[in-house]
């Protein structure tokens, strides 16, 4: 988890933490936890580490909140482990105070369940904050599918029933302070509605049962599929050259020139 997010996670568990009472421990729930070794790294150090003074867990634990780390499969820092890698029978409705996940959604084949499976387990007036890319290159574990801007939050919101109360769109002043920063991220902090009656509670869950029902037979197998490898990409790579050596051969004033193409790339990149 890259600097930028984890101020992000850390500035959201210490208002949720001025929230709670002295005789209360708020449930905190991670989806998407586990912590992969690095090639060559020590397994047990790594493990040590996901439980160190830095950690989230260790963090919440300072707070006086609880935290349980939830993944699709067995490993470091996993605490509750779902049969179904994408529906959460293992949880039930309104468990958690508060649900965090953090670059895990661009990994996400159906991310959308994942959103409707945070709004059943967080509790009536919880919330969540979730954070992922919004630019950066492909990095693959296993798959790379998705990049958010701020208003595939909304659309999610909508879809879930749940309320924005905050979206997030990394600062350009973080750019060259903070790693990670290169990421954009986009985050959302969503708030679980406190129904007032059965029937608002009732139609809440209904809501959600389309979104997640079709995919609990989807295991978490999902392969990379092969880039740059057949013919229509060839032929237009060989435009490209031919496309490269005209402008080479054409005399400069006709040419697309550094300027203008510097300065187009920093206005495709100018974050909102």
């Amino acid at each position: 988890m890259h600097p930028t997010a984890i101020i992000k996670n850390q500035l959201f568990l210490n208002a949720c933490a001025k929230n709670r009472t002295d005789t209360e421990r708020p449930k905190v729930l991670d989806v998407g936890s586990r912590v992969y070794p690095r090639k060559g790294a020590d397994p047990a150090a790594v493990e040590a580490k996901s439980r160190g003074p830095r950690a989230l867990r260790s963090f919440c634990r300072k707070l006086g909140l609880q935290y349980f780390g939830l993944d699709m499969s067995a490993g470091i820092n996993v605490d509750i482990v779902s049969s179904k890698a994408f529906l959460w029978q293992e949880i039930e409705d309104e468990s958690f105070d508060y649900v965090l996940s953090t670059s895990t959604f661009e990994h996400n084949p159906f991310f959308w369940v994942t959103f409707a499976e945070i709004a059943r387990v967080l509790k009536q007036g919880g919330k969540t904050l979730i954070t992922a890319p919004a630019a950066g290159i492909v990095h693959r574990y296993p798959v790379d599918c998705w990049r958010f801007y701020p208003d595939s939050w909304g659309v999610l919101c909508t879809l879930t029933g749940l309320t924005v109360d905050e979206v997030i769109s990394e600062p350009f002043q973080s750019l060259g302070v903070l790693p990670g920063a290169q990421w954009w991220d986009s985050s959302i902090v969503a708030s679980k509605p406190a129904f007032d009656n059965a029937r608002a509670r009732t139609e809440f869950y209904e809501r959600l049962k389309p979104l997640v029902e079709p995919y609990g037979e989807f295991g978490p197998d999902f392969k990379p599929v092969e880039v740059n490898k057949g013919p229509l990409f060839r032929a237009y790579l060989r435009r490209v050259v031919k496309e490269q050596q005209r402008q080479r051969d054409t005399p400069s004033g006709s040419a697309p020139q550094p300027d203008y193409l510097r300065n187009h790339m920093r206005s495709a990149m100018r974050p909102i």
